[in-house]
């Protein structure tokens, strides 16, 4: 059985690619805060993704492998909470 069954089979989910992308856009808003372009605000993270969306894939990247070094844990292809995975007993089974 994979890891990421034995997981599921304890209730336990990976986590979206659609929240681990808001928590990256959360991120760069905190940091950066909203712009002003001809007189609109846009936050920093929409402004990114809508200008140089390579680079907005690329600071995605660069943050979740940083956030894989102490937060993220990356089981089968899924990102898990390090600490909820934690001690939760993945050995593969005889």
């Amino acid at each position: 059985m994979k890891q990421s069954e034995k997981l599921k089979k304890a209730g336990i989910e990976p986590i979206s690619e659609r929240e681990l992308e808001r928590q990256y856009s959360d991120m760069l808003d905190d940091i950066y805060g909203e712009l002003t372009i001809a007189g609109h605000q846009y936050s920093t993270s929409y402004a990114l993704l809508r200008v140089d969306p390579t680079a907005f894939d690329v600071g995605f990247s660069d943050w979740l492998s940083a956030e894989c070094d102490y937060r993220l844990i990356e089981i089968d292809g899924d990102y898990y909470e390090r600490d909820i995975v934690y001690g939760f007993d993945l050995s593969e089974e005889e």
